[in-house]
C-alpha cells in the first residue's frame, strides 16, 4: 500500500471517530437530567418583558426617558424584528413601556415613557391616560406644566379618577401642578387631565 493510500485511509478513520464522539454526545445531551430546547432567536414573550421593565424601571438607559411618540416607534420597530412578541407589545404601549434597542438589534432594557405628548383641551374637557407601576416603587409623581389656560390634575389607582373621587388631586390656578403618592400600590394608575377652561401645550410628566 503506497503512502497515498494510507493517508486516505487515516483521513477516513478520523472523519469517523469525529462523527462516532458528535453522535455519542448528543445523546448524552439528549439524555441527560435538566436539558431543554432552547431557541435564542424566540421572541421575547409578555412575562418576561414584564420582568425586565421592572428590573430596568432605574437602568441608567432609562434616565431621561422619551415622548410617547418616540416610544409608540421604538414598540413597532421592535415588533416589526420579531424581538418580543404582539402580546408585548400591546402591553408597552398601554402602559408605555417601551424598548431600548441598540444598533445591533439587541433589547437592553425596558423604560417607561416619562412625558407625554403635550396635551390640550376646551373647558370642561377630560383627557385620560394611564400607567403601570411596578412593586417596590417609593413615590409616584405626576405634573403637569404650561401656561396656557387652566388644566387641573386627578390621579388614582385601579379606576378612573373623577374630581371628587381620586388619591390625589391639584387644582392650581393656571396649568402647573402636581400629584404625589408615596409607596404606591404596584397596577395601574389612571390620570384624568380635566380642563377647568381651555388650555393648550400642557406637558404631562410622570417620574417614578
Amino acid at each position: 500500500m503506497n503512502n497515498m493510500n494510507l493517508f486516505k485511509i487515516n483521513i477516513l478513520k478520523l472523519a469517523l471517530i469525529g462523527l462516532l464522539s458528535s453522535a455519542a454526545f448528543t445523546a448524552t445531551a439528549n439524555n441527560g437530567e435538566n436539558t431543554e430546547d432552547i431557541n435564542i432567536n424566540a421572541p421575547i414573550d409578555l412575562e418576561r418583558y414584564k420582568y425586565i421593565a421592572l428590573v430596568d424601571s432605574r437602568n441608567i438607559r432609562c434616565v431621561g426617558g422619551v415622548t410617547d411618540l418616540r416610544a409608540y416607534g421604538e414598540l413597532t420597530y421592535g415588533l416589526n424584528q420579531n424581538l418580543f412578541t404582539r402580546a408585548a407589545y400591546d402591553w408597552g404601549k398601554e402602559n408605555y413601556y417601551y424598548p431600548v434597542i441598540d444598533r445591533n438589534n439587541r433589547l437592553n432594557a425596558v423604560c417607561k415613557s416619562s412625558d407625554f405628548t403635550p396635551v390640550s383641551g376646551d373647558i370642561n374637557s377630560d383627557l385620560r391616560f394611564k400607567i403601570f407601576i411596578p412593586s417596590g416603587i417609593q413615590s409616584l409623581k405626576v405634573e403637569l406644566s404650561g401656561n396656557n389656560g387652566d388644566a387641573d390634575l386627578y390621579i388614582k389607582q385601579g379606576t378612573q379618577p373623577l374630581p371628587f373621587l381620586n388619591d390625589c388631586a391639584s387644582e392650581n390656578i393656571g396649568s402647573n401642578d402636581s400629584c404625589q403618592v408615596n409607596n404606591p400600590t404596584a397596577g395601574t394608575w389612571h390620570i384624568l387631565v380635566h380642563g377647568y377652561s381651555k388650555f393648550s401645550d400642557v406637558k404631562l410628566k410622570v417620574k417614578f
